[in-house]
C-alpha cells in the first residue's frame, strides 16, 4: 500500500469506519438535502437493510442523523452532521497532503510529462465540462 494510500485509510481506521460507512458519509456530504434510507441505498447499491445498519452506526458515532420526514413518518431521512463533514473534509485533505508529495518527488521532466498527460483528463471532467457550458 502506498504511503498516501495508508493515510487516508488510517483515518478512517481511527474511526473504525467500514466502506460502507465511508461510501454512505461521502454519499451525504454529497446530498443538497436530506435522503430518505431508500435512496441512500439506490446510490450506495445496497439493500434497504443493510443502508439502514449503516446509517445506525452512523448515527450512533455522531456522523449522521436521522429523522422522520414531516410529510410521510414511515420514512426516514439521513443528513451528515459536522463531524461526518468534517471526516470527509480530512480525508480528502489527507488524499491532496499525499498526492502533493508524491508530485513533489518528481524531477521537473518528470513533473512536465505529468501534467502534459492530465491535461486532455481534465478536459473531459465533469467539472470541465460544467465550468465550460
Amino acid at each position: 500500500m502506498a504511503a498516501g494510500d495508508s493515510e487516508s485509510v488510517d483515518h478512517f481506521v481511527e474511526l473504525e469506519l467500514s466502506l460502507s460507512q465511508v461510501k454512505a458519509i461521502f454519499v451525504l456530504a454529497q446530498a443538497p438535502d436530506p435522503l430518505p434510507i431508500h435512496a441512500l441505498a439506490e446510490r450506495m447499491r445496497l439493500s434497504v437493510a443493510a443502508t439502514g445498519r449503516t446509517v445506525d452506526l452512523l448515527v450512533t458515532a455522531g456522523l449522521a442523523e436521522r429523522r422522520e420526514n414531516p410529510a410521510d413518518r414511515r420514512v426516514k431521512l439521513v443528513t451528515i452532521t459536522q463531524a461526518g463533514l468534517d471526516a470527509t473534509e480530512a480525508h480528502i485533505e489527507a488524499k491532496k497532503n499525499a498526492m502533493r508529495a508524491q508530485i513533489g518527488r518528481l524531477d521537473a521532466a518528470e513533473a512536465d510529462r505529468l501534467h502534459d498527460a492530465l491535461i486532455p483528463l481534465l478536459r473531459c471532467s465533469p467539472l470541465e465540462q460544467e465550468l465550460s457550458a
